[in-house]
């Protein structure tokens, strides 16, 4: 399990540092970082969830096509770190505020948080758990 959690942490270490280096479409508000904390936030219980349900394969099956109805950890490990640097990078592209008529951002951040809520409540449902 630390081995796990330093593989979050380090994954959006890097995210932030990549992103900390290029010049954002628009300035990151308070807002987009709190929006952005939690998307994060909600991403690694996902991830942590489905590297639980994994383990107690065949008792749970992944819902994610991508990944298939049971990945490997590595595979999951992968994809979580891909979509973790990849989902910052585009909330740090898109335009947001002032110099934009339309807040791509804040509704960039609105979906993915309405869809890893949405993922981390129905790994709740059917019983996954994560114990740290």
């Amino acid at each position: 399990m630390k081995f796990v959690l330093a593989k979050v942490i380090l994954s959006v270490c890097f995210g932030f540092c990549l992103v900390s280096t290029a010049v954002a479409a628009d300035p990151w508000t308070k807002g987009d970082k709190i929006r952005q904390g939690v998307m994060l936030s909600l991403m690694t219980v996902d991830w942590l969830q489905t590297k639980e349900a994994m383990r107690q394969y065949p008792r749970y099956k992944e819902g994610n096509p991508i990944l298939g109805e049971h990945p490997s950890q590595d595979s999951i490990d992968c994809y979580f770190l891909c979509t973790v640097v990849l989902k910052t990078l585009l909330a740090h592209f898109l335009p947001n505020g002032p110099t934009s008529d339309r807040e791509y951002r804040q509704l960039w951040h609105g979906f993915n948080i309405f869809m890893s809520a949405y993922a981390v409540g129905g790994n709740y449902t059917v019983g996954v758990r994560i114990l740290f």
